[in-house]
């Protein structure tokens, strides 16, 4: 699909400090893109920039084909949820639906008739003379939503829309929040920092880190192929091990891990690591197993805490050589305090390889 909206080599500096960094991106039509980072990594910056409330000190913005660059947030065909809704307390829900609507020379019974339909759309058909305090969070985040909406704009920015929301009404609040998106079809981007939040709303995921975009694509691609240390260690639960390379073949690399075992394991880069190489080993929970102690090819360690999480239970695991790992197994797989050797399934999921920073 081609690209509906293009972002081009944006820069952002405020004063001297540089907050976006040769940023491009690429969302086709329909599309909804996670902006996931942590916080100051650019992520609300990049949105302002796209909805022409911030100018780049360099780059363009392309909209369906027209550089907007330099139009102003009213000509840009742009609807925005803002973190705090930004509602109007002193209009009832349809007033403030409508207000995006004013200005455009529509007839009154024109603009009522819009507001119900941006009401039936967001689930909240009849709340037209509601009042802002009368309603929940996750009605007023439908409101937003519905005024964002009502203009009939080309694309939907939400910045941060969930986070005033308590976790239960949050993920009850996504899904409508989801279905109402793909129900219109409106090419879209949202930020958040929750990794659970940007996992199941977005198409793909635009992972931001220090004013530079590290890697786009598919949560499950970020997750099994992480393209920086940053990504890997951000993007789901993740152990750091140190270790030298000593052959290569392919991507495929042997390493011998630090640590007074000098067990040696498999695991794949992104570029070939010539032998001698210092590197971290990220390794996911699944890609490791509990095995009694004393088991050949293990690391030798101890039970420091297990979480049940339903499906499986997380041990960490405090290694003799020093460091603590993070193993994903049934319930009933070890006690905390046990003694235990941790041994790698590399076929299941092969630690990723990044050259030692510094």
């Amino acid at each position: 699909m081609s690209a509906f909206v293009r972002l081009e080599g944006l820069d952002k500096r405020f004063g001297g400090h540089e907050v976006l960094r040769d940023v491009s991106l690429e969302v086709a039509e329909g599309e909804i893109v996670a902006l996931l980072g942590p916080s100051g990594s650019g992520k609300t910056t990049l949105l302002r920039l796209l909805a022409g409330f911030e100018r780049p000190d360099s780059g363009r913005v392309v909209v369906d084909g027209k550089a907007v660059t330099d139009l102003p947030p009213a000509r840009r065909g742009v609807g925005m949820v803002f973190q705090h809704y930004a509602l109007f307390p002193h209009l009832p829900v349809g007033g403030n639906v409508a207000f995006g609507l004013e200005g455009r020379g529509l007839a009154k019974a024109d603009v009522a008739h819009r507001v119900h339909e941006c009401l039936v759309r967001v689930g909240l058909e009849g709340f037209e003379r509601r009042r802002i305090a009368e309603l929940s969070g996750g009605q007023q985040q439908r409101v937003a939503l519905a005024r964002a909406l009502a203009p009939e704009p080309r694309v939907l920015l939400l910045d941060e829309p969930l986070s005033n929301l308590d976790p239960a009404l949050r993920e009850r609040t996504r899904r409508q929040l989801k279905r109402t998106i793909r129900e219109v079809g409106i090419t879209t981007l949202l930020v958040t920092h929750e990794q659970e939040e940007a996992f199941d709303l977005g198409d793909r995921v635009a992972v931001l880190h220090a004013g530079r975009l590290d890697q786009v694509g598919r949560p499950e691609e970020l997750y099994r192929d992480p393209a920086t240390l940053f990504v890997a260690r951000f993007i789901g639960r993740a152990s750091l091990l140190p270790g030298v390379v000593t052959a290569v073949e392919g991507l495929h690399h042997w390493l011998r891990l630090d640590g007074p075992e000098g067990l040696e394991i498999g695991g794949v880069a992104q570029e070939q690591l010539p032998p001698g190489t210092r590197v971290e080993a990220v390794v996911r929970p699944e890609g490791l197993q509990l095995r009694p102690e004393g088991t050949p090819a293990t690391l030798a360690g101890r039970v420091a805490d297990r979480r049940f999480a339903g499906l499986g239970t997380y041990y960490a695991v405090a290694l003799d050589r020093g460091g603590e790992v993070e193993v994903l197994m049934g319930a009933r797989a070890a006690s905390e305090g046990e003694r235990v050797g941790v041994a790698f399934a590399t076929e299941a999921m092969p630690p990723r390889l990044f050259p030692r920073e510094g």
